[in-house]
């Protein structure tokens, strides 16, 4: 195909789809568990909820930035001419990869080649990544003058009789989706197997200790409010009359502000005091177990993410 082609990505309002194939024949559902049970139709957005955490972006940029910090080189695979000279000039295209004098590269922005690394990374952990090579000829030389990352939710696997088939998603098609060029789209996954082409991303087995600590967290805001602001209760005579009642309502609630408040004579406000059946340590060791688990998942271990 024409070194200068383009794909042109429509803007699709849906998140997910799921279509299960026919006789072995069609559009492949996501094998995620998570999603299925989770994601209400959210799709891979769900598992960008996650990375909101603040723990779970940290140690996951940690991961990501630490691959790339490291030195990388090409080996030719025997001494032969034509081996070195393959190597030399797939180094020379991948050092020169974002930088070179092409008009889409220089409008876009292109990272260089440890900035497609860290992108195609995130397959780690949503399963597989997708990008663009934008190709370029320069005299006898095809070579991709950058790398863009395009959104794995624009893509879907359709089930062939020759294997899996990536497909992309458009307004127009996004039953079956559209046959992509050959040598267009790079995919990768670290995890896909013959039957899940999804592969299984990291974020699958961290969405749980980021929700169970959100929710512990949100108790965790109530049980300070309870304790750390004492309720007040206004006391009126019996029978009073309701404006009154309302003039005391309204000095309660000028108090829970931290204002000064005045009541008729008569007119008491005391203060509920809860009483403690558990103790606030209680959330915050659940939240530290969450975050403990997450770093074990994504580092392999708790000591440089978790120090106390």
């Amino acid at each position: 195909h024409p070194p200068n082609q383009t794909l042109y990505f429509a803007p699709l309002q849906m998140s997910s789809i799921y279509f299960a194939g026919l006789g072995g024949v069609g559009f492949l559902t996501t094998p995620y568990p998570t999603l299925q049970s989770r994601g209400r139709g959210q799709g891979l957005k769900l598992y960008e909820m996650v990375e909101e955490d603040c723990l779970a972006s940290a140690v996951i940029q940690q991961r990501k930035f630490e691959l790339i910090s490291r030195p990388w080189k090409l080996e030719a695979a025997s001494e032969d001419g034509p081996d070195v000279m393959a190597r030399d000039l797939v180094q020379a295209q991948l050092n020169a990869l974002g930088v070179s004098d092409y008009p889409l590269a220089r409008d876009y922005g292109a990272q260089g080649f440890d900035g497609v690394t860290l992108n195609f990374l995130d397959g780690i952990f949503k399963g597989y990544a997708t990008g663009e090579p934008m190709w370029h000829m320069d005299g006898r030389e095809i070579f991709a003058a950058e790398v863009r990352h395009k959104d794995q939710r624009r893509f879907g696997f359709h089930q062939t009789e020759r294997g899996h088939e990536l497909r992309l998603l458009t307004k127009a098609n996004w039953l079956t989706g559209e046959p992509i060029p050959r040598r267009k789209i790079i995919y990768h996954s670290p995890t896909a197997k013959d039957l899940n082409p999804y592969g299984l991303g990291l974020d699958s087995k961290i969405f749980w200790p980021t929700f169970f600590k959100r929710q512990g967290i949100q108790f965790w805001l109530i049980f300070a409010d309870k304790f750390g602001s004492p309720t007040p209760l206004g006391k009126y005579p019996p029978g009073e009359k309701g404006d009154k009642v309302d003039v005391l309502l309204e000095a309660m609630s000028n108090i829970t502000q931290g204002l000064a408040a005045a009541v008729p004579e008569g007119m008491t406000i005391e203060f509920l005091e809860a009483i403690r059946s558990g103790s606030i340590q209680t959330y915050e060791g659940l939240c530290r177990y969450m975050d403990e688990q997450i770093s074990e998942c994504v580092l392999g271990q708790t000591g440089t993410s978790n120090q106390s």
